[in-house]
């Protein structure tokens, strides 16, 4: 069994004996929140985000989810990999410790400000690229660098 998702919970469950995991499968719980055997959702953490804190710029998890089942669509792959969301540059979400790291921030495009993340790989700042534009950004940066 892999990991059960929503937009503000990401936990694993190991170590479930093969004759409980249907009755465990039929449990209200995964009904509700479904099961991702993405290896995007794997090694995904955002901090809570704009939505429950002050500091936040982003609403972060949602913005994580939402590129993660983008990916997962896009560019299917075996081996985790590491997305580190931060909603602020406090840094929470531990995004210099992903392979591929992002925090909330805005910027300019054309005079209007938008929401926007710095991307960093491996920990090295790289880009702020606009929310709306992210999943893009990434699907070439992974395919570009090897990581698809």
């Amino acid at each position: 069994m892999e990991a059960v998702r929503s937009g503000f919970l990401h936990t694993k469950t190991f170590n479930v004996p093969e004759e409980n995991l249907n009755g465990l499968l039929d449990d209200e719980l995964f009904e509700r929140y479904g099961i991702s055997n993405s290896p995007y959702f794997e090694g995904l953490m955002a901090c809570q985000g704009s939505r429950t804190c002050a500091f936040g710029v982003i609403e972060n998890k949602p913005d994580a989810i939402k590129l993660a089942n983008y990916l997962s669509e896009r560019l299917p792959r075996e081996e985790p990999i590491r997305m580190h969301w931060s909603g602020c540059a406090k840094g929470c979400g531990q995004h210099g410790a992903g392979d591929i790291g992002f925090v909330g921030t805005k910027m300019k495009v054309n005079g209007e400000v938008k929401l926007a993340v710095d991307v960093f790989l491996k920990g090295e700042k790289i880009d702020t690229v606009p929310l709306d534009s992210l999943h893009k950004y990434i699907e070439e940066l992974l395919t570009r660098n090897g990581l698809s």
